[in-house]
Order: structure tokens, then sequence, then C-alpha cells
């Protein structure tokens, strides 16, 4: 096991060596200590989104919400003009900094686009369901028995619902970042 993932880790520093952006940790340093591969990156300040969601239960206002979708949205799409989808655009993974600005971290799953195994659309997906987690903060369930999908119970409009699901593929998908940007301003206008 650990050889096969030591085959994969040159993807995580070839990428962040390359990533030239604040809103990634920088790869400092690697070097082998009593058998085992070490990567030494640059510390990145702040509190991750499982933190803040389940630990500090922070209910998110839509206001909040598009802020950090904007963001991440801009993430992403610094990403892929660099060919890189992360794939694990998760609450551990995207960080808050004391500014109110993401930072990604993880870049064990990163991989470069190659439109067949390795595609954009995998990172839509993600963003949707990290913006769904948010939107979930402030949800309370009325009742036990009545278990619902997230579109039917959460409070949302028309056009958040309809791009939410246009990200996960579940009415039409995007086909590019660009698309996305200019449909989420629309949403939030």
């Amino acid at each position: 096991m650990l050889e096969v993932t030591r085959k994969k880790l040159f993807y995580e520093e070839e990428i962040l060596k390359n990533l030239d952006d604040n809103r990634f940790p920088k790869f400092i340093e690697k070097f082998n200590y009593e058998d085992n591969l070490i990567y030494v990156l640059d510390y990145i300040e702040g509190k991750d989104f499982e933190d803040i969601l389940y630990e500090d239960e922070h209910e998110f206002s839509k206001e909040e919400i598009y802020d950090i979708a904007v963001q991440l949205i801009d993430i992403v799409e610094l990403l892929q003009k660099n060919s890189i989808i992360h794939r694990d655009l998760r609450t551990p993974n995207i960080i808050l900094d004391r500014n109110n600005k993401l930072k990604l971290i993880d870049f064990g799953l990163a991989r470069y686009i190659d439109d067949k195994k390795y595609v954009k659309e995998i990172d839509y997906w993600y963003i949707a369901d990290f913006l769904i987690h948010l939107y979930y903060s402030s949800y309370y369930k009325e009742s036990d028995l009545d278990e619902r999908p997230w579109f039917e119970e959460l409070d949302l409009n028309e056009k958040e619902c309809l791009f939410l699901k246009k990200l996960m593929g579940i009415e039409g998908c995007y086909k590019s970042i660009d698309e996305i940007k200019k449909n989420f301003k629309y949403v939030i206008n």
C-alpha cells in the first residue's frame, strides 16, 4: 500500500510546486525519515469547514454561501487554467482564514485533466456537494419520519436548486467554468 501511495505522491508535489497562489499551500521540501517520505508544506492558517460546521455549528446565511461559492468557483477556475482537478473539495480540505478568504489544501488526489479518467466535471460535483453542506447548516428537520432529497428539504429558490443540480449532472451539466460563473451571477442576482 505504501509503495503504491509513494508512486502517486509525485502528483501532489509537482502540482503544488507549480501553483503560485496564496490560496494553496506552498511545497517547501521532502525528505526520508525512518523509511517514510515526509512532505513539508506551508502552514495554512484558519479553520476548515468541517470544524466550522460541526464543532462551531455555524449557520451560514445565503449571502455567506454566495460569497464562499464565488471564491470556490474562482479557485477551481485557477486550477483548471493550470489543467488541474482537485478531486477532493470537501469540508475538511477548504479553510476559511481570518479575512474570510478561502484556502484549499490536501492535493493528494489532485491530477492533471486528461478528459478521460480525470475530467473537470468531478470538481463541479464537489462544488455542489460542498455548498449543500453549507445550506444544511441552517436546516431544521421538522419530523424524523419525513425524509426527502436535499432539493426538497432545503430552502432553495428555483435558480439555486437548478444551479446545484446542474453542477451535479442531475439536470444537464455545465460545459465550462465560465458557464458556471456566468450562471452563478444570474443565481445571486
